[in-house]
């Protein structure tokens, strides 16, 4: 969507969702990623398609101390194929903490500190082009996935779980 076409508003603090999904008191919660909002003041409805004018320079307050705490925590000297989802993991993990952030903002944050953190940690040019072209193609997939795995989304082993409760169905017949 081109920016001419994108609807500038500014949103107030006093939001709450009304969202069935959760019992959420945020306009965009991230549990349930909800974009309803019955705030009367402002009719936002805070979607992917409304500009927040403080968005980008909240972006850029949060980017400093997010990488400096990502530099804390990761515990390597160099990026390579083989650490990189743990950087882009522990970065999440620190952006989580900022509770007032939106999840699509905390998205947008690890991206951000991720490339920065690249070009400090990679010291050769052969790594730096393929784990470049790994977070410039795959970033968002990556990061969506370990939401997904966060919220229980991951369904691997589906059929062996489903065995095992049927087992014990059968030892227990009052499990349910």
């Amino acid at each position: 969507m081109s920016s001419d076409k994108i609807e500038e508003k500014k949103c107030c603090e006093n939001t709450k969702c009304e969202c069935t999904k959760c019992e959420c008191t945020k306009c965009e919660c991230t549990k349930c990623e909800c974009t309803k909002c019955e705030c009367t003041k402002c009719e936002c409805t805070k979607s992917k398609d409304v500009v927040h004018e403080d968005d980008d320079d909240l972006l850029k307050e949060y980017a400093d101390t997010l990488y400096i705490k990502l530099k804390e925590s990761f515990p390597h000297e160099t990026v390579t194929k083989s650490n990189l989802f743990s950087l882009i993991r522990i970065a999440m993990e620190e952006a989580d903490r900022m509770n007032d952030l939106r999840g699509s903002q905390k998205k947008e944050l690890v991206i951000r500190v991720v490339h920065v953190a690249l070009e400090d940690y990679i010291l050769d040019d052969l790594n730096s082009v393929e784990i470049n072209f790994l977070v410039d193609n795959f970033v968002d997939l990556i990061i969506d996935n370990f939401v997904d795995i966060d919220f229980g989304n991951l369904h691997i082993n589906e059929s062996r779980k489903q065995k095992i409760r049927t087992f014990f169905k059968k030892l227990c017949p009052c499990m349910n």
